[in-house]
């Protein structure tokens, strides 16, 4: 997604990139700076970042596919100097050295990848090999294990409904031993959750909030078909069993660990985040 060569200006970040409404904050004033500009290569600078959560290169990587795609805009690291801080984002696939990745012998990491909208063979693969079987998934029942499968494929499902776009969408975790976490990122570069919401519900859901509140209710915008209960599923399997659940639309940042009801656990960002995301917490 990022590789080396000429530069013509310098874009940072800083201190530290954490999967909180603070870091998305960031990568969305990343994404409205740099779309100011049009056909340059931008130096994309790690110097002042103490720490980036490697799960999030989903979004990182979905905003600069938008930027690339939208302003012809392409982005480089020195090689050297991200490589001895962000050695990580080599063995998760992100950053590629000559077209290649690092192994990831820690195996820590679950790639950095994205899936077109109708590769749903693809992201099954991807659900059984990378996920279900990482070695710091937490420990499931049989039918716990086929859920959590079946309810992550339906959020694919929502994925490609709901977000109005032919693009890809990404995809990419990491284990936090610290915390003993595994934070899994999904991420798409559509319209997000409230324009759909809005339509079905002939003008009742008005904002980012209402949107993503009616989708932990397991509401859909599917007409005559069952949907919505993939992000409602993975919302119940948090609170029954540890670990946090984010969703980000809009300009809406809604996280489980914040909430005390439903309609709570609620933040806004300054502007729209292009796309929506979804963080999936494991604790182990």
């Amino acid at each position: 997604m990022i590789v080396t060569g000429a530069v013509n200006m310098q874009f940072a970040l800083c201190s530290s990139v954490n999967s909180d409404v603070e870091g998305y904050q960031q990568l969305v004033d990343l994404y409205y700076r740099a779309k100011q500009y049009s056909n340059i290569t931008i130096h994309f600078s790690f110097d002042h970042i103490n720490w980036f959560d490697a799960n999030l290169c989903s979004v990182l990587g979905a905003i600069l596919y938008l930027l690339k795609k939208e302003n012809n805009l392409s982005f480089i690291v020195t090689r050297d100097e991200f490589l001895s801080k962000f050695e990580v984002l080599h063995r998760n696939g992100f950053f590629r050295v000559d077209g290649n990745c690092a192994s990831d012998n820690r195996q820590t990491t679950l790639p950095f990848t994205q899936f077109s909208k109708n590769d749903k063979d693809g992201y099954i693969k991807y659900i059984d090999e990378c996920i279900m079987n990482h070695k710091r998934m937490p420990e499931l029942t049989e039918s716990l294990r086929v859920k959590i499968k079946d309810d992550l494929i339906e959020l694919m499902t929502n994925i490609n409904f709901h977000s109005g776009t032919e693009d890809p969408f990404f995809i990419c975790g990491q284990h936090y031993p610290r915390n003993g976490c595994l934070k899994l990122t999904i991420t798409d570069v559509g319209i997000g959750f409230l324009p759909k919401f809005n339509e079905v519900t002939k003008g009742i859901v008005t904002t980012d909030v209402e949107a993503i509140t009616w989708a932990l209710k397991g509401k859909t915008t599917k007409q005559g078909v069952p949907g919505g209960l993939g992000i409602k599923n993975m919302h119940t399997y948090f609170n029954n069993f540890g670990g946090s659940f984010n969703i980000v639309t809009g300009k809406a940042f809604w996280s489980s660990g914040h909430e005390k009801s439903l309609e709570s656990g609620f933040l806004l960002l300054s502007e729209h985040l292009p796309g929506s995301t979804i963080n999936l917490y494991f604790k182990h």
